[in-house]
């Protein structure tokens, strides 16, 4: 139903594209844009994007202590605790302050401020007063054991398992369970074999060590207390997964472990994922299991099982690439599909309307290959 649903809306909404002059394609909605200047200690001028309401700049310390960011040529809010992306939506009651401070106590720590003014420039002065601070040591997390080179069987149906996502924002509390087979199943011993998909589009582990560091950082009373590093621990699933002949990573999926169940918990529960009045993934005691999916029929993985089974296709499986572009293929004539067509925002209207309706080809095929989220 959700795919359906999901396959009317992008259909509409490209139709719609097609009627509006497409001399200039503003996007709308966008309340700010993330600005490549970063702030510095001392005193110095900042350019604000004037095309939306906030411009947020991120902060990098060079050293720990305690930061005072202040100005009286704007309004400023703390909207993110890291540089990865923004947190907090900016809004008038996040940025409203014109003084701010911030206690840095690890120098691979950052922030993200959020800044709105009438004026094109703003005058912003950057402080650091250097504090006592005890300086808590990365512990390095080791898998369990070290991840095998893994394949999807071809006695998976891929269509399935992209449509067999967890759901997590229902009122049934999921489980992976254990099974006597070593494999992770769906609530019960017998139940579905659950996969773990490490690039999802939701929240991306894969995205996440591509900016440098894949952690968990504890605090308590504002004080960091424990950080523990997985980074060289998922580079070894990463490192396990299938690729193509040019050395590509063709499916990001892998049979749910221990060691990833600990990292989709203590990653996403200390950058507040699954709790909080705004939960970036969504407030349940199962939301950790968002990027798991399952094909009801597979509850063993002996190939010997389906050698009678017509529930088998051709296994392109490439997962969700670097790029948000997923070309699942459950084809015998392994046809990637191509969903990175975008139109100019501006030009000749029949070239942008072919554009559009390859776009919307594009995407209707691509629903297949990707799970709905709402």
């Amino acid at each position: 139903m959700k795919k359906i649903f999901k396959i009317i809306i992008c259909t509409i909404v490209c139709m719609a594209l097609l009627l509006v002059p497409m001399t200039v394609m503003a996007e709308e909605g966008v309340t700010y844009n993330i600005s490549a200047t970063t702030l510095t200690e001392g005193t110095n001028t900042y350019t604000l994007d004037g095309t939306v309401p906030y411009t947020v700049f991120k902060l990098h310390p060079t050293a720990v202590g305690d930061f005072t960011i202040t100005s009286s040529d704007c309004v400023m809010g703390i909207v993110s605790y890291h540089d990865m992306w923004v947190q907090f939506e900016p809004t008038d009651e996040i940025v409203n302050l014109n003084e701010i401070n911030w206690s840095c106590t690890d120098t691979n720590q950052s922030i993200m401020i959020g800044v709105k003014a009438d004026t094109s420039d703003v005058s912003i002065t950057v402080t650091r007063k250097e504090s006592i601070v005890v300086e808590i040591p990365w512990d390095i997390y080791e898998n369990i054991a070290t991840p095998e080179k893994f394949e999807m069987p071809d006695f998976v149906d891929l269509e399935a398992l992209e449509n067999g996502y967890v759901d997590f924002e229902d009122s049934v509390i999921d489980e992976a369970v254990l099974g006597d087979d070593g494999y992770y199943h769906l609530n019960e011993k017998n139940g579905p074999i659950l996969f773990a998909n490490l690039n999802d589009p939701i929240m991306s582990l894969y995205d996440m060590s591509g900016y440098g560091r894949v952690a968990a950082i504890y605090y308590d009373n504002g004080e960091v207390i424990k950080k523990v590093d997985y980074t060289d621990a998922f580079n070894e699933y990463i490192a396990a997964l299938p690729t193509n002949a040019g050395g590509i990573i063709s499916s990001y999926y892998y049979p749910l472990t221990a060691d990833l169940i600990e990292m989709f918990k203590e990653i996403g529960a200390t950058h507040d994922w699954y709790s909080g009045d705004n939960a970036w993934i969504y407030d349940s005691e199962d939301a950790w299991l968002y990027a798991c999916y399952y094909d009801e029929n597979v509850t063993i993985m002996d190939p010997s099982a389906y050698e009678n089974s017509t529930n088998i296709g051709g296994n392109t499986n490439t997962g969700n690439n670097q790029n948000g572009n997923n070309t699942n293929d459950t084809t015998n004539e392994n046809t990637n599909i191509d969903t990175s067509n975008k139109a100019p925002a501006t030009g000749d209207i029949n070239l942008v309307t072919t554009a559009m309706s390859v776009v919307m080809i594009a995407v209707v095929f691509g629903l297949n290959a990707k799970k709905v989220t709402e």
